[in-house]
């Protein structure tokens, strides 16, 4: 009955342990803990409608075509053109 006394009691010191453990842990901040600041941002744009947001791709899209055109028209000169008989 002693036996089962001591081993209740420390049971109960180990879990006072435990939970001072944990309460300890969980009241101070880890160091990784950081702090910062929120910047505010600029205005934002709204959403753009169909034809805004087509355009500028449009355009890019247009750009590329005329470098493929230009590449293409020199490869054409450097390369003679196949006579048939």
């Amino acid at each position: 009955m002693a036996e089962r006394k001591l081993n209740t009691g420390r049971a109960a010191w180990m879990a006072v342990l435990l939970l001072a453990a944990f309460w300890l842990g969980s009241a101070i901040p880890p160091r990784i803990a950081r702090t910062g600041e929120l910047q505010p941002t600029g205005a934002t744009e709204p959403f753009l409608a169909g034809d805004e947001r087509s355009i500028p791709v449009l355009k890019d899209i247009l750009a590329t075509v005329k470098q493929i055109d230009a590449r293409l028209e020199r490869l054409e000169k450097r390369v003679p053109a196949e006579q048939k008989p």
